[in-house]
């Protein structure tokens, strides 16, 4: 049994509907965390977006989103009640 994904969607279809556990929080904060840092180094760092001042503001908003998910994401691991 592994991970199935349909062609249309990629939606997972194994354990899909499994009861949340301390590892799903772990797990999504660390995926968050490499996206936001990979996103920073990669595209915020880029010198076309440090030059170019309406790519350097799109970076900087999408860098603080990623951010904030990231920090959303954990403040769950505490407070489990949802």
């Amino acid at each position: 049994m592994g991970i199935m994904r349909t062609k249309r969607q990629g939606i997972l279809k194994d354990d899909f509907l499994k009861e949340i556990n301390d590892g799903h929080y772990i797990e999504l904060t660390d995926r968050a965390h490499v996206m936001a840092s990979m996103f920073h180094d990669h595209i915020v760092e880029h010198p076309l977006a440090i030059k170019n001042k309406e790519i350097k503001q799109a970076a900087d908003e999408i860098g603080t989103s990623l951010y904030e998910f990231y920090q959303l994401v954990a403040s769950k691991m505490f407070d489990k009640s949802e």
